[in-house]
C-alpha cells in the first residue's frame, strides 16, 4: 500500500509540472500562434529562421524557454528513475539552468573579445530556437511515456533515435544555412563548440553530481 501511495503522490506532482508545461506554451500561442505553428515544424524547414526576430528575451521566447527546460527535467528525472538512480528533479533543473548560464555568459564574453557579437547573437537565436523545437516533440513523447506506456527499454530507444534525429537535422540545417558566416569564422565556430557546448556541460556535471 505504501508503494501505491508513492506512485500516486509521483504522478501527481508531474502532472501538475506538465499542466504548467502547457500553460507557457498556451501563452506563447497566444502572444503568437502562427510563430510557435512554425516554430513546430522548423525540423522540416528554415522559414522560421529567416522570417522572425532573432532577439532572444522577449516574452514569447521566454515562454518557451521555461516550458523547455521543464520538459527536458522531467524527461531526464524519468529516464534515470527508470535505472534506479535517484537524482531529484530539481537538481536536474538546476543543473539545466547553470548549464545555459555558464553557456550564455561563456559565450557573450568569447563574442565579445571576438567582436563578433552580431554573429554570436544569431547562433543563440538559431540554437534556441531548435532546442525549442526539439522539446515539443519530446513533450508529446512524455505524454505517451507518463500517462500511456510508461517508461521501458523499447520506448525509451525510440524516443532516442527520434530525438537524434532531430538533432542531427538541425545541425545540419544550421551548418547549411550559416556556412558562408562558418567559414570566415571557422576558428570561432571551433571555439564555439569545444568552449561553449562541452566545457560548460562538464563544469556543471562536476559542480552538481
Amino acid at each position: 500500500m505504501e508503494a501505491i501511495a508513492r506512485i500516486s503522490t509521483n504522478q501527481d506532482w508531474i502532472t501538475l509540472l506538465l499542466l504548467g508545461v502547457l500553460f507557457f506554451i498556451v501563452l506563447a500561442s497566444l502572444i503568437d500562434r502562427e510563430r510557435l505553428k512554425q516554430l513546430f515544424v522548423l525540423p522540416f524547414t528554415n522559414y522560421y529562421l529567416l522570417n522572425y526576430d532573432t532577439r532572444i528575451w522577449n516574452i514569447f521566447n521566454t515562454s518557451l524557454f521555461i516550458a523547455s527546460n521543464l520538459i527536458l527535467a522531467l524527461f531526464i528525472y524519468l529516464v534515470q528513475n527508470h535505472f534506479g538512480t535517484s537524482i531529484s528533479f530539481y537538481n536536474i533543473l538546476s543543473t539545466i539552468l547553470l548549464y545555459w548560464f555558464l553557456k550564455y555568459t561563456s559565450g557573450k564574453l568569447i563574442a565579445t573579445l571576438f567582436n563578433l557579437k552580431k554573429l554570436q547573437s544569431l547562433w543563440v537565436f538559431i540554437k534556441a530556437s531548435y532546442f525549442f523545437s526539439s522539446t515539443l516533440y519530446l513533450l508529446i513523447f512524455l505524454f505517451f511515456a507518463v500517462y500511456f506506456f510508461k517508461m521501458n527499454r523499447n520506448f525509451l530507444i525510440v524516443m532516442g533515435v527520434v530525438y537524434g534525429i532531430l538533432l542531427i537535422i538541425r545541425y545540419y540545417h544550421f551548418i547549411d544555412q550559416y556556412k558562408r558566416d562558418i567559414i570566415p569564422h571557422f576558428f570561432y565556430f571551433i571555439l564555439y563548440l569545444c568552449a561553449l557546448e562541452i566545457a560548460p556541460l562538464l563544469i556543471v556535471l562536476k559542480i552538481s553530481f
